[in-house]
């Protein structure tokens, strides 16, 4: 077979991946090193082990697929790597390594979008052409592929190569993550996905769980269906009931099953496609795959093998193939790019662009990557955020340079804006509080849906700004305070109100009791928080924490999506994520006495959250054992069960039997 010859790296997570993949088809050699086993033991992928063990396993990996090949340095034709998205440790080592290899041996460097090489899986072949086989026919054009993996679930329609067409998206959780999630809630091991297909294949759902309806015709979401799932697991808690792990795996994968082929066979059957194409690692989901061809009827499916649906060098080394022959190259500027997108298809596109610079790919996948979908009547006025050099020359003119001492990291990606804007359900007139709005971009984007916003700026520096930008805004009024010495009833005092902010880190755990706490809650609340913060409020009964239970008492939790720390200027240390809180019509512990109850029991217990419940309590509230035992009892919570494994519900009966006591 005739064609480049590419060695082809793939680092974007916890796979290190190198192959030698001839004319974009052939594979003559294809090495992953897998971290699975590593983070079955934390129940998920840890970013700076993952990063660690990228450094450790690439030389080896590299050296094992040029053994395999058979083949020299002096026998490629160019390198290629994966840039993005994925994570940013992981993805520097690759991107590094190659851009190395290329300088060394002087071969052409060629930077591949991770998404692309799911989709150009289905390209890949071993056919031995030295036993004279001949290669499969090539998939034909157009091609719809459904991407779905741990971290991207996207449908998109190819017209050609390079010519990329976002139909959909996931609007929460990537389908991937959400059997991961819902793996860890029926005590499965990791990675969720294989073991959930395997505990489901002989068993029947026990249950119909429901199916999200989404704004965007093609879009996703399973954010939904993993709370459904959470709360079939917490009822069967509270009534001491075994948890039927088999049926209620059988009824969450019929469910997201369900989902991705709707959808695609939809898209399918509308746009006319040659071939449905499937790429990403649930591709090798069983289920999926037999639903999807007994659905599509005459339409054909390709699926690549499951060894190519994984993480692998191969895939990246199909798509190079394609771009080497279109003149792509990279240079020594190509630089990881966790949140890099596609290049989306739009009026007068030609087929392959050249690979952008770092900067221009960053600024480009400001427009094109979306977390959410927008909403028409948003779209038509949003602000269009500052390329964070825009923004650094705006902070040095009008000398608003971030304070360290407030925490001050300034919200630029436009993808994490508008889901923001989106989690929030704003509706005409709706009244929205925001605190900490810095430079006021996220406040335009809600003006511009229609909200009138309450500004709480402490910086005085900030404050004049915002005046000076935003004062002949009907809809906006700004208020120079310290939000957490404020009474939410004098910030909004008419009507209901929804809070929503991009908040400093450290003023997460007092800003929710300040807002929450007070008579009248917000309705809605979002906020861009520490990622390890906003799981640990949304954590199931299991992984609870004081602050958990004290939120889910008021208001239901969700983490809506991950935002990396390159969407900020300056970039914090770590990642954030959209919380979106949710008011309940009455909270599991009302106020009066059992909420002071609630609030002691809840303190002392998570004082010594690794004790039994009984000896926490016990050691910490003035109430004898045997009171004690009989309130457990009365609960039906175990004695000996950590303070951490609680459900809201049984922190609820606890305060109401035990708040004479504690007066």
């Amino acid at each position: 077979m005739r064609g480049p010859r590419i060695l082809a790296i793939e680092s974007s997570c916890d796979e290190t991946g190198v192959a030698v993949v001839v004319g974009g088809r052939r594979i003559e050699a294809n090495q992953v090193a897998s971290q699975v086993a590593l983070h079955a033991a934390t129940g998920g992928i840890v970013p700076e082990v993952a990063a660690r063990e990228q450094l450790r396993w690439i030389v080896p990996t590299v050296e094992a697929a040029l053994a395999q090949a058979g083949t020299g340095w002096s026998d490629l034709d160019a390198v290629a790597v994966t840039y993005g998205p994925g994570l940013i440790g992981s993805l520097l080592v690759g991107v590094n390594v190659a851009k190395a290899i290329s300088a060394v041996h002087g071969l052409p460097l060629i930077g591949v979008n991770h998404i692309e090489g799911h989709i150009y899986a289905n390209w890949l072949t071993d056919a031995d052409s030295a036993a004279g086989e001949p290669l499969p026919l090539e998939p034909p054009f157009p091609l719809l592929c459904l991407v779905v993996s741990g971290g991207h679930t996207q449908l998109v329609l190819m017209h050609d190569h390079g010519r990329y067409e976002l139909l959909g998206q996931t609007v929460d959780d990537a389908a991937g993550e959400a059997f991961d999630k819902v793996g860890r809630l029926l005590g499965l091991p990791y990675p969720g996905g294989p073991a959930i297909s395997a505990v489901a294949l002989q068993a029947t759902p026990i249950t119909r769980f429901p199916r999200a309806r989404t704004d965007g015709r093609y879009d996703f979401s399973f954010s939904g269906l993993k709370t459904a799932v959470l709360r079939e697991v917490e009822a069967y808690r509270a009534r001491n009931a075994p948890i039927p792990v088999d049926g209620l795996a059988a009824a969450f994968e019929e469910a997201v099953v369900d989902a991705l082929v709707t959808k695609t066979v939809a898209a399918a059957e509308e746009r006319g496609v040659e071939a449905v194409a499937l790429g990403g690692g649930v591709a090798a989901n069983r289920a999926l795959r037999a639903v999807l061809r007994d659905r599509l009827a005459a339409i054909p499916l390709l699926v690549p093998r499951p060894a190519w649906c994984t993480d692998n060098g191969a895939m990246i080394g199909a798509a190079a193939g394609h771009r080497y022959a279109a003149g792509d190259r990279a240079d020594a500027t190509l630089e990881a790019i966790p949140s890099l997108s596609l290049p989306w298809l739009e009026a007068g596109d030609t087929v392959f662009h050249s690979t952008p610079s770092p900067r221009q790919a960053m600024d480009a996948d400001r427009d094109l990557h979306r977390a959410d979908p927008v909403p028409p009547a948003l779209a038509a006025d949003r602000l269009v955020p500052p390329t964070p050099g825009q923004l650094r020359r705006l902070m040095a003119t009008e000398r608003l340079r971030p304070r360290r001492a407030l925490s001050q990291n300034f919200l630029t990606d436009a993808a994490a804006l508008d889901a923001i804007v989106v989690a929030a359900e704003l509706q005409p007139d709706d009244q929205v509080v925001e605190v900490g709005p810095g430079l006021g971009v996220l406040t335009r984007r809600l003006l511009a849906a229609g909200a009138s916003v309450i500004a709480v700026e402490l910086d005085p520096r900030l404050a004049a700004y915002l005046r000076g930008e935003l004062a002949e805004v009907e809809r906006f009024s700004l208020l120079e305070a310290d939000a957490l010495t404020l009474d939410a009833a004098r910030i909004a005092p008419a009507g209901p109100f929804k809070l929503v902010a991009n908040i400093p880190y450290h003023i997460t755990s007092p800003l929710l009791h300040a807002f929450l706490e007070g008579p009248r809650p917000p309705e809605l609340t979002v906020l861009l928080v520490q990622a390890e913060v906003a799981e640990r409020v949304a954590a199931p009964a299991g992984g609870m924490s004081y602050l958990s239970v004290f939120v889910q008492n008021i208001a239901q939790a969700e983490v809506v999506a991950r935002v990396p720390a390159l969407a900020f200027e300056p970039a914090p240390s770590v990642d954030s994520a959209i919380l979106r809180l949710r008011r309940r019509a009455e909270p599991a512990v009302p106020p009066g006495p059992a909420r002071e109850a609630f609030r002691h029991l809840v303190q002392a217990a998570f004082r010594h959250r690794r004790k039994q419940i009984h000896n926490a309590l016990g050691r910490e509230l003035p109430i004898g054992a045997e009171l004690l035992g009989a309130a457990l009892a009365g609960c039906g919570v175990d004695g000996e069960r950590r303070p951490q494994t609680l459900s809201v519900t049984e922190w609820a009966c606890l305060s109401v039997r035990l708040a004479a006591h504690l007066a």
